[in-house]
C-alpha cells in the first residue's frame, strides 16, 4: 500500500526486509538471508519473504541463467570420473585386505555384448561389485582419463602399479576394450600383521 501525505511517500511494507532492498541499490547484489539470521531473530523471515519483497519493488535482477550444456556435461562428467576413481581405490584396498597383489579387469566398449563379464568376475572376486556399476561407462572414462587415473593412484596408494592395455579389434565393429592391471609390490608382512591385529598383537606382548 503507497501512501502519499504532505509530499512524504509512506510504504507499508516490512522493513526488516526492506535492508536488503537497499543493500542492492548499494551495491548491486541481494544478500542472502542467513539460516542462523532466521532462526534466531525475534522476527523471523525466509528466502520466500524477500522474493516477494523483491517482486514487490520490482528490482531489476538480471535473469538467472541456465549452464550451457558444455558445462553440465563437464560437471555431470567429471562427478562420474570422480565416483570411479573412489571405486578403484577402495576396490584395490579390499584387494590387500583378502591378501591379492593383484587385480585386473577389463571394460567394453560395447558392454551389452559381454554382459556376463562382469556378473562372472565379481562372483570370483566379491570386492570387485564397486567397478561393475562403471560398466556402461567405464571404456569412455579409461579412454578420456585413463591415463591420468592411473598417474593419481600410484601416487597416492603405496606400492601401486598400473597399467592400462588397449585391445583393438581387427573390424570396424569389434568390441574394443581398455584392459587394466593393478599390482603391489608385496603382500603384507607376517609381522606388520600381528602388530596390527587386535588379538594376534597380545600374544607378543612382553
Amino acid at each position: 500500500m503507497l501512501k502519499i501525505e504532505n509530499g512524504e511517500v509512506f510504504i507499508d511494507r516490512d522493513g526488516y526486509l526492506f535492508w536488503y532492498i537497499l543493500q542492492f541499490y548499494r551495491t548491486g547484489v541481494i544478500p542472502t538471508i542467513p539460516t542462523s539470521h532466521a532462526t534466531a531473530s525475534l522476527i523471523a523471515f525466509s528466502q520466500e519473504d524477500l522474493a516477494r519483497e523483491i517482486d514487490y519493488y520490482q528490482l531489476p535482477l538480471p535473469a538467472p541463467t541456465e549452464p550451457s550444456p558444455s558445462v553440465l556435461a563437464t560437471t555431470l562428467g567429471s562427478k562420474t570420473v570422480d565416483e570411479f576413481i573412489s571405486a578403484l581405490c577402495s576396490t584395490a584396498k579390499d584387494t590387500l585386505a583378502n591378501f591379492r597383489t593383484n587385480l585386473a579387469f577389463t571394460y567394453f566398449q560395447h558392454p551389452r555384448e559381454c554382459k556376463d563379464y562382469w556378473a562372472n568376475d565379481v562372483v570370483s572376486h566379491p570386492w570387485t561389485a564397486r567397478l561393475k556399476e562403471f560398466e556402461i561407462v567405464g571404456f569412455e572414462i579409461l579412454e578420456s582419463v585413463g591415463q591420468e587415473i592411473g598417474q593419481y593412484l600410484q601416487k597416492h596408494l603405496q606400492g601401486l602399479r598400473w597399467k592400462l592395455e588397449l585391445h583393438v579389434g581387427n573390424t570396424p565393429s569389434s568390441n574394443n576394450s581398455y584392459r587394466v592391471v593393478i599390482d603391489f609390490e608385496s603382500k603384507p608382512k607376517k609381522e606388520d600383521i600381528i602388530a596390527n591385529s587386535c588379538f594376534l598383537k597380545e600374544m607378543h606382548q612382553p
